[in-house]
């Protein structure tokens, strides 16, 4: 009021300005009214738009759930279990916006994102189903892929502890292949943990997978970190998970024992204090096969094992099992020489000890000899030869004589007289690809 008795009294002698200031004065009122009917209307309009940017904020996150992986800046796809980038989601965001939000879609996009990055990779859960699946895509029985799965989720929690894992080496490019994928998509290794030889690593902080690697198909890497993750949640750790399993004592038979106690139990399985005398040489053969039995590398150092077994009267105490092994060992030190050219198949060094041996043996009992001697061995063994059988010079006295018939430098026509001299001379022939490998005309 003091502004407008001001003004009155400025304009008291100006008859122009005093009218229009009363003029004014009387509109006001109105004036007045229609602005605030328009911040009304204002208000409301910001509150809608506010609502349905919220709506849809949430609407979107909820069918299209995402979760956050800071390491490489990308985003699991929850329902397809892929990993996408950013620019997927915005234009995921793009498409699904009515035109009445396009004036707010920076701030929805903002924040959208915002929310994804709220609930990272180690927030997302897996339902059983999914589970299962990936627990039947790992190189495991149900138990070992649960506890392996266990152990990475460990791992990706930074749950901390010194705990070393023996695999057998057949694992080796499996957990190299899935090591490689992790890293790539985390940022961070699983596989330092994961062991194939012993490195004077104290026992109790031991644990021993009694399984064997078999050929598979690498599984979905994104998968497995997700089941990982929801598993060690679920159980806190690996070593809670094993304690409550059936694999509980397979796992945890190093830190039962010591070096000594370990080879004792060895002894008290394999030997005997009567009966016949067993060298040394075939005493560590068969604690080799009894650590292959259980899936453990070389715990005990020979220069322990000697020293422990030392002086005791020893004698043999082999199962039906172990006899073969052992016969299949000496048959080996007879006959096989170390000949950097030779090779020779599993079945044709089998066929070959049927031949001279009285008790005949099948290829999987070669194979379990192998396993020992040579654990990392396919089926074709090389740089041996056998005494009993050298193919090479067999494979050049048939062609001796073979230049000396219709002479013919194709390969079919060279191994079919090849053939023929070997069944005429009652000899095993070799297979035409190494035939072809090591002929010399």
């Amino acid at each position: 009021m003091d502004i407008i008795s001001s003004l009155r009294n400025k304009y008291a002698t100006d008859e122009y300005m005093s009218r229009k200031l009363e003029q004014y004065l009387n509109h006001l009122p109105v004036l007045m009214k229609t602005i605030e009917e328009t911040q009304q209307e204002r208000e409301v309009k910001r509150t809608e738009i506010r609502n349905a940017r919220e709506a849809f904020v949430s609407s979107f996150t909820q069918s299209h759930p995402y979760y956050y992986i800071p390491q490489t800046e990308l985003y699991l796809d929850h329902d397809r279990f892929t990993v996408v980038p950013e620019d997927h989601i915005l234009h995921r965001i793009g498409t699904n916006m009515e035109k009445s939000l396009m004036g707010s879609k920076f701030k929805i996009t903002q924040n959208i994102l915002k929310s994804y990055k709220e609930k990272n990779i180690y927030k997302a859960p897996m339902d059983a189903y999914m589970l299962k699946l990936v627990i039947q895509s790992l190189p495991f029985s149900k138990s070992y892929a649960t506890y392996f799965l266990t152990i990475l989720g460990d791992i990706l929690l930074n749950k901390r502890n010194d705990v070393i894992y023996y695999l057998d080496v057949s694992y080796k490019p499996f957990l190299k292949q899935l090591n490689r994928s992790i890293c790539l998509l985390l940022h961070k290794s699983v596989g330092d943990v994961f062991k194939h030889k012993y490195h004077e690593h104290q026992y109790e902080l031991c644990r021993v997978f009694s399984c064997t690697c078999t050929v598979h198909e690498m599984p979905d890497p994104l998968r497995v970190v997700v089941a990982a993750i929801n598993l060690s949640t679920k159980y806190g750790s690996s070593d809670a998970y094993v304690r409550n399993s059936d694999i509980h004592d397979s796992v945890f038979m190093l830190q039962r024992h010591t070096p000594d106690s370990l080879i004792e139990s060895f002894l008290s399985m394999y030997t005997t204090p009567t009966g016949p005398p067993i060298s040394y040489k075939d005493l560590y053969f068969l604690w080799k096969t009894f650590l292959r039995e259980n899936y453990l590398p070389y715990v005990v150092t020979q220069h322990k094992f000697k020293t422990v077994t030392q002086g005791k009267p020893l004698c043999m105490n082999l199962t039906l099992t172990q006899i073969p092994l052992l016969n299949i060992k000496h048959f080996w030190e007879k006959y096989m020489v170390f000949d950097e050219d030779a090779s020779y198949d599993i079945q044709e060094i089998v066929d070959l000890y049927n031949q001279y041996e009285r008790v005949p043996i099948q290829v999987s009992t070669m194979k379990a000899f192998l396993s020992v001697e040579y654990p990392q061995m396919t089926d074709q063994i090389p740089n041996i030869k056998c005494v009993l059988w050298d193919k090479e010079f067999e494979i050049e006295t048939a062609m001796e004589v073979y230049k000396h018939h219709d002479y013919s430098e194709n390969m079919d026509d060279m191994y079919a007289f090849y053939l023929e001299y070997t069944l005429l001379h009652h000899r095993k022939p070799v297979t035409k690809p190494y035939f072809e490998k090591h002929v010399m005309i």
